[in-house]
């Protein structure tokens, strides 16, 4: 069976979606298209910002975490292969599919929003933080597409 190429698989999916309504489903192996995650990283006061602790001006700071944690954060995340775009109070993570699955020990559901025109990764459980990771990083998670009309 012959390889088909990655930009005539895009062209495919995305013609089903907007002619025929298609939802598109391909796996993390099918596809070299990069997704993007947001690791939240832990706050220097130990707080978790997944809490039940509501966030506001007074406490945000004891959420926040240190601009040495946020700099180590993404060195790691580099030295693991994602590409780190923005590090802030989270940190952006891009890569590979098959990337985030080894490296947090998932399996992940991809799917073609035809709203954000872009692939949203749906994860089977939550990631599992590796060890290099586990001082800095409190959680993984993937950003859902904001729905606007309902």
């Amino acid at each position: 069976m012959r390889k088909i190429s990655q930009s005539f698989m895009v062209a495919y999916y995305v013609l089903c979606l907007l002619f025929v309504g298609y939802t598109i489903e391909v796996t993390a192996q099918e596809t070299s298209l990069t997704i993007s995650a947001e690791a939240l990283l832990k706050s220097q006061s130990g707080r978790s910002v997944r809490s039940d602790v509501p966030i506001t001006t007074e406490n945000i700071k004891t959420f926040t975490p240190s601009a040495q944690t946020i700099q180590e954060a993404k060195r790691r995340f580099q030295s693991l292969g994602f590409s780190v775009p923005i590090a802030n109070t989270t940190l952006t993570i891009m890569g590979k599919p098959i990337q985030f699955e080894e490296v947090f020990k998932i399996k992940l559901n991809l799917q073609f929003n035809k709203t954000s025109n872009s692939i949203v990764a749906y994860p089977s459980s939550e990631p599992i933080i590796p060890d290099s990771l586990k001082d800095l990083v409190e959680a993984i998670v993937f950003p859902k597409p904001v729905d606007l009309i309902k």
